[in-house]
C-alpha cells in the first residue's frame, strides 16, 4: 500500500474522495437519483458546484468530506500525504499525513493533539504508556528486561533515576551539564538516599562507597570520616602470638608495587604530589626518603653553626585566630623568626587568612552578581583579592573584592549572598603563607646536640685531668701536713724547754 505522495492534484484527491463515499452508499444500500433534483432530503445528489451530499448531514466538498451537524461533525480531510479524520464535539484528531507502511522514505507520525495517553499493549497487557509530558513507561508485566539498548545512549542534561518506588527522586545519576551562572562546569553527578557504591573489587567487597553522610569510605562499608582508608595493599593478614595463642590480627602484610616501582609493605594511601591539611597529621610514625642515591653535593654540617642557630630560634607560646576550628593552646616557632635564621626550615604555601573575621551586619544586592558586605571593623584589604565568606551552613563561599570603601565591601560573587541566612566574613585567601619544616629544625637540633655532646666530652677530660690534679694535690697536701706535723713535734720539746728557762730566768731577777 503506498499514501498518495506530494505530486498528486488536489482533483485526484476529490475524485478519491467520491470513489470512497460512493462506495460507502453502494454498500449502504441508498438510492441514487437525478442529480438536478433541488429539493434536499435523504437521497444523494451532486449540486451545480460539483459537491456531492446526501440528505443534510452527509457532504463531499472538494477534499472535505463531513458527516453529522454543526454540533456533532464528523470529518475526514484529505491532504498531500494522506488523511485526517476528526470531530469537533470531541476533539479528537487521528493523522493519517506522512503514513508509510512497507514503504521507502515515509515517515510515520503519531500525535496525540488533546490531553489523553498513548497506550501499546501485547496479548492484553500494556506495554508502553506515553503520558501527555512525553514520558516514556514501560509496564511491570514485561517479563524480560525493561529496556534493551542495542548502541549508545544520549541523553541532554537528564537524570536516570535508579528507585524502588515511584516517590523516590534521591537515586539518579545525572550530567549537570554548564553552569555559568555558578561558573561550574559539567560534570556527572550520582546521587543515593543512603550512599553509593562507585566500585568493588574482584572478590566483591566494597571498593569505595559514599554514605548518607557525605563521607567516602575505601575498602570500608561504613566510614566514620569524611575520607576513611581502612583496607591496605595486599590481602595477607597475620597476628601478633603470645604463648599458644593468636592475638588478633591488626595488619596486612605483604610486598605490593606502586605505579612508580616502589615497593611498600603496608600501603594504604599513595600520592605523588603534597598532601596539604589545614589541621594536623596524627600517626603512629613518619619516614621519609632519604637513600644516597638520591642525593647530591652532600658535605657535613658544622655543628659548631647549628648550635648557634639553634639558640637563636625563639619558643613562643600561642594560639590560632581562628579559635572556632582551633583552640588549642600551642608552644611553638614563628615562621618569619625562624626565616631570619634558619631560612632553608621555612618554605611558602597558599592559605585563607583570618584576617577579618567577622560577621556581616548585613549584605545587600546592587546589581547581578554585586553584592555589598558591611562589617564592623575592615582591615587593610586590597581591590582583586579573593574573599573567604562561610554561610550559616559552614560552606566556603569564594568572592571576589571589587571595592572598600570604610566598613563597605563590594565583591563579585556568583552565589546569591543576599539569600543566605548569615555571612561570616573569613578572611583573604594569601599565596605567601610562610610555613615551618619542623623536621629541618628537628635536624638543626641533632647536629647541635651533636655539637653539646663533643663539649660535653671535651669538658669531661678536662674534668677527668682536672681530678688528677686535684688528687695530687690532695697527695702534695697529705705530705706536706705530715711534714709538718713532724717538724711541730720535734718543737714542742724545745718550746717546753725554752718556756721553762724564762721562767727560772724571771724568778731569779725577783730575788
Amino acid at each position: 500500500m503506498k499514501i498518495i505522495s506530494n505530486n498528486h492534484k488536489a482533483l485526484l484527491r476529490g475524485m478519491k474522495l467520491h470513489l470512497i463515499m460512493l462506495t460507502i452508499l453502494f454498500l449502504l444500500g441508498v438510492n441514487l437519483v437525478n442529480a438536478q433534483t433541488s429539493t434536499v432530503d435523504s437521497a444523494l445528489y451532486i449540486d451545480q458546484n460539483g459537491n456531492t451530499n446526501l440528505g443534510a448531514n452527509l457532504k463531499l466538498r472538494g477534499d472535505l468530506f463531513t458527516f453529522g451537524n454543526n454540533k456533532n461533525l464528523t470529518w475526514l480531510k484529505a491532504g498531500n500525504n494522506g488523511f485526517t479524520i476528526g470531530n469537533n464535539n470531541t476533539k479528537y484528531v487521528l493523522n493519517l499525513n506522512d503514513l508509510g507502511i512497507n514503504t521507502d522514505n515515509q515517515d510515520l507520525n503519531l500525535s496525540i493533539s488533546g490531553k489523553g495517553n498513548m497506550y501499546f499493549s501485547t496479548n492484553g497487557n500494556t506495554a508502553i504508556t506515553i503520558n501527555q509530558a512525553g514520558n516514556i513507561a514501560i509496564s511491570k508485566t514485561a517479563k524480560i528486561n525493561k529496556l534493551e539498548i542495542d548502541g549508545n545512549l544520549h541523553m541532554d542534561g537528564n537524570a536516570i533515576y535508579l528507585r524502588k518506588n515511584t516517590g523516590s527522586l534521591s537515586d539518579y545519576i545525572q550530567w549537570t551539564g554548564m553552569d555559568n551562572s555558578q561558573q561550574r562546569n559539567e560534570k556527572i553527578r550520582i546521587s543515593g538516599w543512603l550512599g553509593t557504591i562507585l566500585g568493588s573489587t574482584n572478590n566483591n567487597t566494597v571498593a569505595l562507597k559514599t554514605n548518607d553522610l557525605g563521607f567516602v569510605g575505601i575498602g570500608d562499608d561504613d566510614a566514620e570520616f569524611p575520607l576513611h582508608v581502612s583496607r591496605k595493599q595486599g590481602r595477607s593478614n597475620y597476628s601478633y602470638v603470645e604463648g599458644n595463642l593468636k592475638a588478633v590480627g591488626l595488619r596486612q602484610s605483604v610486598n605490593v608495587f606502586s605505579p612508580v616501582g616502589g615497593k611498600y609493605s603496608s600501603c594504604s594511601i599513595f600520592a605523588l604530589g603534597d598532601i596539604v591539611t589545614k589541621e594536623a597529621i596524627i600517626s603512629s610514625g613518619s619516614t621519609a626518603y632519604s637513600d644516597i642515591r638520591l642525593k647530591k653535593d652532600i658535605n657535613a654540617s658544622s655543628s659548631q653553626q647549628d648550635l648557634e642557630k639553634l639558640k637563636q630560634i625563639e619558643i613562643v607560646n600561642y594560639k590560632m585566630i581562628d579559635t572556632i576550628a582551633d583552640h588549642k593552646s600551642y608552644k611553638k616557632v614563628i615562621a618569619q623568626q625562624v626565616q631570619k635564621v634558619y631560612p632553608l626550615a621555612t618554605n611558602v604555601s597558599f592559605r585563607t587568612l583570618p584576617n577579618v573575621f567577622q560577621t556581616a551586619i548585613s549584605t545587600k544586592k546592587i546589581q547581578d552578581s554585586l553584592y555589598v558586605i558591611t562589617i564592623e571593623k575592615t582591615p587593610l584589604l586590597n581591590i582583586g583579592d579573593e574573599l573567604e565568606l562561610k554561610s550559616q551552613s559552614a560552606e566556603e563561599i569564594v568572592v571576589k573584592i571589587m571595592a572598600v570603601n570604610k566598613n563597605n565591601i563590594t565583591v563579585k560573587s556568583a552565589v546569591a549572598l543576599n539569600e543566605q541566612p548569615s555571612i561570616f566574613v573569613y578572611g583573604t585567601k594569601a599565596k605567601d603563607v610562610l610555613t615551618v619544616d619542623y623536621d629541618a629544625i628537628g635536624m638543626l637540633n641533632v647536629s647541635a646536640t651533636q655539637e653539646l655532646a663533643k663539649i660535653i666530652a671535651q669538658q669531661q677530660l678536662l674534668i677527668v685531668e682536672l681530678n688528677k690534679q686535684n688528687a695530687a694535690l690532695k697527695n702534695e697536701q697529705a705530705t706536706t701536713k705530715n711534714t709538718l706535723d713532724q717538724i711541730l713535734a720535734r718543737l714542742a720539746p724545745l718550746e717546753d724547754s725554752k718556756n721553762k728557762a724564762t721562767v727560772a730566768i724571771h724568778s731569779s731577777s725577783l730575788k
